[in-house]
């Protein structure tokens, strides 16, 4: 694991990595994955709106107010002037990254390109709760969305690693291993005031990567047990796990991992990152929740799972382990596929998440990704095929002929063709966040940042860096929630992105045309 006192660099490296388009994922799958390692690595290329939306209470007392109509708007990505590019907008507010001799000086500006905080510092974070956080030398400066500073943090022996305006991890010196370097960590307040002690290894933000444990501040204890915080320093997840992970940014399920101290082995279950538990430590294999469903292992057979802590299935299939990409999760015909996964004989197919066998063994391999890689008993070649869950869609919705997956399917509200927000946001590359006190879903790219609110007939568009305030645009139908997910009329999300849109009313399918 990454010491946590890298992250203004590395968080500066994924702001420029984010302007410059040089960020990259790929996705890919095999019926040879590990049994009860949970796997890191996702086989679909969008994560869905989790079915269960974890309600937080907000902690900032009062919203900042943006410096709307102030000041010159600085154009990126032109060779005249040194503005290398923006991050994506947070309360109004993007990190502003300028290139100063070769270096990358980061400050922020608003939606309009208006400089908020000049781009002078080695590393500046998203808005958090109101504030952005930046890096004066060993110093941390906290600013408004006026571009005020309302906080300073000196770091001497003392260093404020990370800070999120309602919380910061702070870490010292480790006086019994002062020859290594090493440091403990411990949460602070607002206000730079102590929450815990110092007596953690690791403390990681619920935002950042390592140890892919997305939603939840995690930290693992000097005697080595793993567990979570709240932001209050108060105990999400007790510490007495060997590990947590959730390799999904937008998942809500947090593997947990255990060591049975009878046996030796290591033993896996279930949280949800608002810290319930669904499932305790008590099985021999997890895999990470995808499309709302995760599959545990028993005595060498895996069952699905849902995300309310049921099990859809008994302990009924072999196979690898995978999890749901697409839909989909491969499965064995027989156990003998672990100790020889090469041999002929092993026959494999895939299963939905209810259970169903929509792919019958008679496969050498199945590798499931955009399209599904059926490899032939013979040996001699493959063959592709469209997923079968979503061909059996009343309504289909393809971009640039690809048949789109979504674990909820789109229907006909009002004669316009319904979808969900994050599935289809996510599929046409943008960024999206769903906002569960506003009720409201961001959609963004580069270009311009969607806000459009449950139940509300007109939906705000804001064109990046065109001097122009967002403005108000109407809807043909609201988003509303159907089937547990907030869905939106895919013509105009499409089309607001600069995507062309046809309806075939005879084949029910939606054809999406990006350039």
């Amino acid at each position: 694991m990454s010491n946590i006192k890298a992250s203004s660099v590395l968080f500066a490296m994924l702001f420029i990595c984010l302007v410059l388009n040089a960020c990259t994922d790929s996705s890919s799958g095999s019926p040879s994955e590990s049994l009860a390692e949970p796997s890191d690595e996702t086989l679909v290329e969008a994560q869905t709106e989790p079915l269960v939306e974890v309600q937080t209470e907000s902690l900032v007392e009062a919203q900042t107010e943006s410096s709307e109509g102030e000041g010159e708007i600085v154009s990126p990505y032109t060779p005249e002037n040194p503005y290398i590019g923006y991050g994506k907008s947070v309360d109004g507010v993007r990190v502003l990254v300028k290139n100063d001799g070769g270096k990358s000086r980061l400050g922020y500006a608003d939606e309009e390109g208006r400089v908020i905080v000049e781009p002078e510092y080695t590393s500046a974070v998203d808005f958090v709760n109101g504030v952005g956080v930046v890096k004066s030398g060993e110093d941390t400066l906290v600013f408004n969305a006026k571009g005020e500073q309302t906080m300073r943090l000196e770091g001497d022996k003392l260093s404020i690693d990370y800070f999120a305006g309602t919380y910061g991890i702070a870490s010292t010196p480790n006086k019994d291993s002062i020859a290594d370097g090493s440091r403990l960590y411990a949460l602070i307040d607002k206000k730079g005031n102590l929450l815990t002690e110092y007596k953690y290894d690791t403390i990681f933000p619920s935002d950042y990567s390592p140890p892919y444990c997305y939603g939840i501040i995690y930290a693992r204890r000097t005697d080595g047990k793993v567990g979570a915080f709240n932001p209050d320093g108060s105990v999400l997840i007790p510490f007495e796990y060997e590990d947590l992970q959730n390799p999904y940014p937008k998942g809500n399920v947090i593997v947990a991992t255990r060591l049975d101290k009878a046996s030796g082995k290591k033993l896996y279950g279930y949280y949800l990152t608002n810290g319930k538990k669904l499932f305790d430590a008590i099985y021999d294999g997890a895999v990470p929740f995808n499309n709302a469903h995760g599959v545990l292992q028993k005595n060498g057979k895996w069952a699905i799972v849902d995300v309310y802590g049921n099990f859809v299935t008994g302990f009924d299939y072999y196979g690898s382990g995978g999890s749901f990409g697409q839909g989909l999760m491969v499965v064995a015909e027989n156990s003998d596929f672990a100790d020889n996964p090469e041999d002929p004989k092993n026959l494999y197919g895939a299963v939905d998440t209810k259970g169903n066998l929509v792919i019958p063994y008679d496969h050498y391999s199945v590798k499931i990704g955009g399209m599904i890689d059926l490899a032939r008993l013979d040996g001699r070649g493959s063959s592709f095929v469209e997923n079968p869950v979503t061909q059996a869609y009343a309504v289909k919705v393809y971009v640039n002929d690809y048949l789109l997956y979504m674990d909820s399917e789109p229907v006909i509200k009002d004669d316009r063709a319904m979808v969900s927000v994050r599935a289809i946001a996510e599929h046409l590359g943008f960024d999206v966040e769903w906002l569960p006190e506003e009720k409201t879903a961001v959609i963004q790219d580069t270009k311009r940042i969607l806000r459009i609110k449950l139940d509300e007939q007109n939906a705000s568009v804001n064109i990046f860096d065109d001097g122009i305030p967002a403005e108000s645009v109407p809807l043909d139908v609201p988003a509303q929630i159907i089937n547990g997910r907030t869905m939106v009329p895919v013509r105009f999300i499409a089309e607001n992105f600069g995507a062309n849109v046809d309806w075939d009313g005879e084949a029910r399918t939606v054809k999406i045309t990006t350039e």
